[in-house]
């Protein structure tokens, strides 16, 4: 399995890991990333799982409602009654 991992240099420690919430330390990257996954390595042998999870990008949850009232009688008149209410409200700019 293959995740994601950052590795940035730290002022007189060498590097850090990070990754799945854990971090280590090491004088190189490559001694910091040994010792990430040495504590991934422990976690997994008490149990823990690691899974991908797939999390739509660009799906909005107010899609599901769009169209709802198409050719509903109610929301015709609504839709009336704000086209009324601007006309009347842009004839009068001043008067707010």
């Amino acid at each position: 399995m293959e995740i994601s991992v950052v590795v940035e240099p730290v002022e007189n420690v060498g590097y850090r890991a990070t990754g799945l919430g854990l971090s280590a330390e090491g004088a190189s990257s490559e001694a910091a990333l040994q010792r990430l996954q040495e504590q991934i390595e422990e976690r997994i042998a008490r149990g823990v799982r690691i899974v991908s999870l797939q999390v739509p990008k660009d799906k909005n949850p107010w899609l599901r409602f769009a169209g709802g009232l198409k050719d509903h009688a109610l929301a015709d008149r609504w839709e009336q009654a704000m086209a009324d209410y601007r006309m009347e409200v842009d004839s009068q700019p001043d008067e707010l």
